[in-house]
């Protein structure tokens, strides 16, 4: 008598290979949760690229955090939804390396982020960022809004997939 085994059961045998690295579940703190996500920054940032078309360009790593945080200056307080944190803010940089005209560029990225803890999870609130060459030879530019950039993207991707996860 012969063993008749479905497609179904195969594939349950047989480990997916999952070469984005994505946490069990999210930290709940936010020191943890950044923690968590810097090390997969950049598989998810280099999909943003890729979809984008922007020129070769590839992050190579994303350092470790600063967690020392600037005194934010508020204006008159507005009543908050109690589901919303006070923003929570993090430094950290990139290597990202750019393929161009037969060259190629590595540009250093500094990024400032805040998020805001919900009752749904953590959100993305807004990112800061500079680029310059690296090494740096020049001072850099001053730090622009990079809320609607590849990285801020990225970052607003891995946290729904870590919302996703719960």
């Amino acid at each position: 008598m012969g063993v008749s085994v479905s497609m179904a059961q195969t594939a349950q045998a047989r480990p997916l290979l999952d070469l984005v690295p994505r946490p069990q579940s999210c930290a709940a703190d936010f020191q943890g949760l950044v923690q968590q996500m810097l090390p997969a920054l950049p598989s998810f940032a280099n999909r943003i690229y890729t979809r984008s078309g922007l020129e070769r360009r590839y992050m190579v790593i994303a350092s470790t955090p600063d967690f020392e945080a600037l005194p934010l200056q508020r204006q008159a307080r507005r009543p908050k939804p109690e589901t919303i944190s006070d923003p929570q803010q993090v430094f950290f940089t990139t290597l990202t390396r750019q393929y161009r005209n037969q060259k190629i560029e590595d540009l250093q990225e500094y990024h400032w982020l805040f998020l805001v803890r919900s009752d749904t999870g953590w959100r993305f609130s807004m990112l800061y960022s500079i680029t310059g060459q690296y090494p740096q030879e020049n001072p850099p530019p001053p730090p622009r809004n990079s809320s609607d950039g590849a990285v801020a993207t990225a970052i607003q991707d891995w946290l729904r997939d870590c919302r996703f996860v719960r």
